[in-house]
């Protein structure tokens, strides 16, 4: 993580952390609220931000966000002097991160990333689903520490993603209102009950979803995707995390431009058969002339 030059101030360094982090002052502030165990508003942070009040941050205020984020450097944040990140050994990393609320919710092993499985997904989808095994489970954490620098790993911690991370907070009412859109698309009389069944999972992380109250984890959507999806169309996985595009695309097909590419491809080929078939009769003609 880079340094910002003195002339900022704690307002745009605090911007900068949250940035680096690829976090939101939403999450941060569930952070504090957390490690703390101190009551705070989920506009605390934000009120902070120069493009959300830009509030002049107080003494108590670099006290508490330096209790809940302890890799982070108070005196950068409050003077700009230093590093973003204290000089940490690397026992202290390891020990933040395996003692960490996000470790302990992340199951003891999964499945390595699997290109067959996800091979006719959309790339889009892949990206998605290869970015996030990085991280689904405490064995690939233990392996990222050892060969990933401790800024990326606290981005695959305080990331504002889809995982079901501890300190995830800001739901996406979008998000989950696809996600019952599916539900009730698959059958519009199938219950919650039903659906959980189907997933594997309990019916109240179904009712969280449908509620608000909580982002659908990856693994979840990974899911829906494998028992949704049919040999001839398959859970765009694109329109679940954006709402781009249609709900099922066409498993073989891809898109119409992708389609006309492929037909253009084969008509060439046929022509080139066709050439090579002329000429060997045209040779074989003038062989039999002689």
């Amino acid at each position: 993580m880079t340094d910002i030059t003195t002339n900022e101030t704690p307002n745009t360094r605090l911007a900068n952390l949250i940035k680096e982090l690829g976090s939101t002052d939403t999450t941060i502030a569930k952070a504090i609220a957390v490690v703390t165990g101190k009551s705070i508003s989920k506009t605390s942070v934000a009120t902070h931000m120069p493009d959300g009040g830009n509030k002049k941050i107080k003494d108590d205020f670099f006290e508490t966000i330096g209790d809940a984020l302890p890799f982070l450097n108070a005196q950068w944040l409050k003077t700009g002097k230093g590093q973003m990140l204290k000089e940490w050994s690397s026992k202290q990393q390891n020990d933040f991160i395996l003692k960490s609320k996000w470790y302990a919710s992340l199951p003891a092993k999964s499945e390595p990333y699997d290109e067959k499985k996800y091979a006719n997904l959309y790339p889009e989808a892949r990206d998605i689903i290869k970015a996030t095994s990085r991280w689904n489970s405490q064995d690939k954490v233990k392996k990222e520490l050892k060969a990933t620098p401790f800024k990326d790993v606290l981005k695959a911690m305080f990331k504002s993603t889809y995982s079901s991370g501890t300190l995830r907070v800001d739901v996406d009412r979008d998000l989950c209102n696809r996600f019952k859109e599916i539900r009730m698309m698959a059958d519009p009389k199938q219950s919650q009950q039903q659906f959980a069944d189907k997933l594997g999972v309990m019916r109240a992380m179904i009712t969280s979803i449908e509620s608000w109250r909580q982002n659908p984890s990856h693994h979840l959507m990974v899911r829906m995707w494998e028992q949704l999806s049919t040999p001839t169309k398959e859970l765009n996985f694109k329109w679940l995390h954006t709402g781009q595009g249609k709900m099922f695309i066409s498993s073989s097909g891809g898109s119409d431009e992708a389609k006309d590419l492929k037909i253009k491809e084969l008509e060439a080929q046929l022509d080139k058969k066709e050439q090579i078939i002329d000429m060997m009769l045209t040779a074989q003609g003038q062989r039999f002339s002689h």
